[in-house]
């Protein structure tokens, strides 16, 4: 217990930096059948760009996209053939600046409808 306090006094001292604060996803909602996939979520204003991570498990060790951009959306268009039809899949968003990245948004579901 001493250690553990020992190491969060020395943390809390140092000022250890993280990441801005995650982002708000706004869409696709919670459970959506996407027929294209537009995603998108709110801007953080200490972060000067996002880190999207869609992944068919739910702990994101074998993402299916995992794209950086500084805007506040993203549409997969060049992935298609790395979904399944009909798989539900997960998604979350980071924000980063030099800091790095700070911790991940909420996570939503999606299943993926191939047409």
């Amino acid at each position: 217990m001493k250690k553990i306090l020992l190491v969060l006094m020395v943390a809390a001292f140092l000022g250890c930096t993280q990441g801005p604060p995650p982002p708000e996803l706004c869409f696709p909602p919670d459970g959506y059948e996407l027929t294209y996939m537009p995603f998108s979520w709110t801007s953080v204003p200490e972060a000067n760009e996002y880190r999207l991570q869609i992944s068919a498990d739910e702990g994101f060790f074998d993402n299916v996209i995992d794209e950086v951009t500084a805007d506040t959306f993203y549409s997969v268009t060049s992935h298609y053939s790395e979904f399944e039809d009909g798989t539900i899949y997960y998604w979350r968003v980071l924000s980063g600046n030099t800091d790095g990245w700070g911790n991940p948004s909420e996570v939503r579901t999606i299943s993926v409808r191939i047409i």
